[in-house]
C-alpha cells in the first residue's frame, strides 16, 4: 500500500471535528502541527466540505493555501456533516485516495494505506442526530442518506483483513460516550447503527487504535472485550480536540489546549447546539456587541428555550470568522 503523503510520515497530528471552522485551523491546528513538527494531519470527520457554498468553497481555497505554506497535507474520513452527493462525484487517484485540492485528500470508507508499516484503515460516517434541522440532499448544510454506513461498506473493511489503527467518524458500540445531546440520543435506531457498523469492523480487524470525532467531547478508553484502545477527539472551539501519533510505536502525544484567546465563546456552556443570548452578550465587547447584533437580525435565528433564547453555536463561529477577518485586513 503506497504513503499518500511524501516521505512515509513518521509524525502526525490528529484532529477531530472542525465543521469548516478556519480559525480553528488558524489558531489551534495549524500552529499545534507547527510546534510539533508532524509530517501531516489527519482528520476524523466533519472536516467541513461544503463546496456548493461559497463560505465552503472560501474555506477549502484558504486552508489549501495555508497547508501549502506549511508544506503539509490533510487526509480526512467523512463525517455525517459533509456535502456526500458531492464528494462522491470527484474521481479517486490511482492510490485510492480522492483528492479534493492538492494538499486535502479524502479517505473513502474501507481505504487502507500504510505508514511506517503501521497498517491505516478508513471508516466515516455517522447518524446526524440534528437532521431535522436539515434539508435532504442539500447542498447548504443539508443531510443525506450517504452519511451512514452501509453493511456493504462496512464488509468491505473488513475484507483487507487486521489493522493497526482504525480511523472512524462515529464511536462503536461498547464506546459510546456518555453525552445525550437531543434528548436520550443513546436510544435512537440510527444512533445504534451506525456506532454498531463501527463495533463490527473493529472486532473483525482488532486495531491496536480507533480515533474517533462525531461526539464533541474527548474519551480514551478500552473497547470491551478488545485490546483496542479507543479514543475520541473533541471539537473545535474546545479543549482537547487533537493530538500527535508517533509511528510506528503508536506513542500518543495528547496535547489539551483552549480555543484562541481572540473568541470570546470559548467559556460559554453549549446548550443544544447554541448560546444562551444574555452569555453571549455579557461576553463580547460593546463594539463586538454592536457589530454582532446588526450581524445577527439578518443572518441567523434562534431556538427559545425555557433557559431563554439560544444561538445557534454556528452562526456565533461565522460571525466570529468575519469580525476576525476585518480585524486582520484592517491591521488590527
Amino acid at each position: 500500500m503506497p504513503s499518500p503523503l511524501p516521505g512515509n510520515p513518521k509524525r502526525i497530528l490528529v484532529a477531530g471535528d472542525t465543521h469548516g471552522n478556519w480559525l480553528h485551523w488558524k489558531r489551534v491546528l495549524l500552529p499545534a502541527a507547527h510546534e510539533h513538527q508532524v509530517d501531516g494531519i489527519v482528520q476524523l470527520g466533519d472536516f467541513g466540505y461544503w463546496p456548493l457554498i461559497g463560505e465552503g468553497r472560501d474555506y477549502l481555497a484558504w486552508l489549501s493555501a495555508e497547508l501549502d505554506d506549511d508544506d503539509l497535507s490533510v487526509i480526512f474520513v467523512d463525517g455525517n456533516h459533509e456535502d456526500h452527493k458531492a464528494l462522491r462525484q470527484l474521481p479517486a487517484r490511482p492510490d485510492g485516495f480522492v483528492e479534493v485540492t492538492d494538499r486535502i485528500l479524502w479517505a473513502p470508507r474501507g481505504h487502507r494505506w500504510s505508514w511506517q508499516g503501521v497498517r491505516f484503515l478508513a471508516l466515516g460516517g455517522a447518524y446526524s442526530i440534528d437532521r431535522h434541522e436539515r434539508k435532504l440532499d442539500s447542498g447548504r448544510w443539508g443531510w443525506f442518506k450517504e452519511e451512514v454506513i452501509t453493511p456493504e461498506q462496512a464488509s468491505r473493511a473488513i475484507a483487507g483483513g487486521p489493522a493497526d489503527v482504525l480511523l472512524t467518524h462515529d464511536a462503536p458500540v461498547g464506546a459510546l460516550p456518555q453525552v445525550t445531546v437531543y434528548g436520550l440520543v443513546k436510544f435512537l435506531p440510527g444512533v445504534h447503527q451506525s456506532a454498531g457498523r463501527v463495533r463490527e469492523v473493529a472486532d473483525a480487524t482488532k486495531p491496536k487504535l480507533l480515533l474517533h470525532g462525531h461526539w464533541h467531547q474527548f474519551q480514551q478508553v478500552r473497547l470491551p472485550g478488545q485490546e483496542t484502545e479507543v479514543i475520541g477527539l473533541s471539537t473545535d472551539g474546545t479543549r482537547k480536540s487533537w493530538m500527535v501519533l508517533d509511528l510506528p510505536g503508536l506513542e500518543i502525544t495528547h496535547a489539551p489546549t483552549t480555543q484562541a484567546s481572540l473568541d470570546p465563546f470559548a467559556g460559554l456552556d453549549d446548550v443544544g447546539g447554541g448560546y444562551r443570548l444574555a452569555d453571549v452578550e455579557g461576553a463580547l465587547t460593546p463594539e463586538q456587541l454592536a457589530d454582532f447584533s446588526g450581524w445577527f437580525r439578518g443572518h441567523t435565528g434562534m431556538i427559545d428555550q425555557i433557559e431563554g433564547p439560544i444561538i445557534y453555536r454556528h452562526d456565533c463561529e461565522r460571525w466570529l470568522q468575519q469580525w476576525l477577518a476585518r480585524g486582520e485586513a484592517d491591521g488590527q
